[in-house]
């Protein structure tokens, strides 16, 4: 059984938007970059089967309450 302590979570797209939003330059474009994702997060989307993604950068990102809140709807 793995070592819950050494496991990890690995995606190139992740890493692309992480990487991303760690260079927009304002509160402005980090705050966009949020609410992108977050509007994501809709059955009604095209993004729907990908929801994890969001969610996951979200997480990182220091939102995943808002990520659920927003899934929960």
């Amino acid at each position: 059984m793995p070592d819950p302590d050494q496991v990890t979570i690995e995606s190139d797209n992740a890493t692309a938007l992480l990487k991303l939003y760690s260079q927009l330059s304002s509160d402005e474009e980090r705050s966009r970059f949020v609410r992108v994702l977050l509007n994501r997060l809709s059955r009604a989307t095209e993004y729907a089967s990908i929801g994890y993604l969001m969610l996951y950068v979200l997480f990182q990102i220091g939102h995943l309450p808002e990520a659920l809140a927003q899934a929960k709807c």
